[in-house]
């Protein structure tokens, strides 16, 4: 095999033999690997179902939903821009902080220090 001498009869028909049950063995192999990626699939389908039906619950569970409205005010006074005056673009705070919720629209919206 690490040579260039041609194989007689008799050695190529046992390397043949050799390179087909190689290949019957990638057959199997390649059909197990396809077999456990539709498993794979089918579980990561699975989970993206689960972890969309749990994530309104884990927003509710949220601790910033728990917080007191004061404390809530404090932040977003926290966030402006304290170098220059606030802008009304939608990518900074205080708008920003009207499109995160409901809850916090009404929060930011009733809080003059913002405006």
């Amino acid at each position: 095999l690490r040579t260039n001498i041609v194989p007689n009869d008799k050695q190529e028909d046992s390397l043949k033999q050799f390179v087909l049950d190689c290949d019957d063995k990638l057959k199997i192999i390649n059909a197990k690997i396809s077999e456990q990626e539709a498993q794979l699939r089918i579980l990561n389908d699975e989970k993206a179902a689960i972890l969309e039906s749990v994530a309104p619950f884990r927003r509710a569970l949220s601790p910033f939903r728990q917080l007191p409205e004061d404390i809530v005010r404090e932040i977003f006074v926290a966030c402006l821009e304290t170098r220059r005056n606030p802008t009304m673009a939608n990518t900074e705070a205080p708008v920003l902080l009207t499109q995160i919720s409901s809850a916090t629209r009404r929060i930011a919206l009733s809080t003059p220090a913002l405006w």
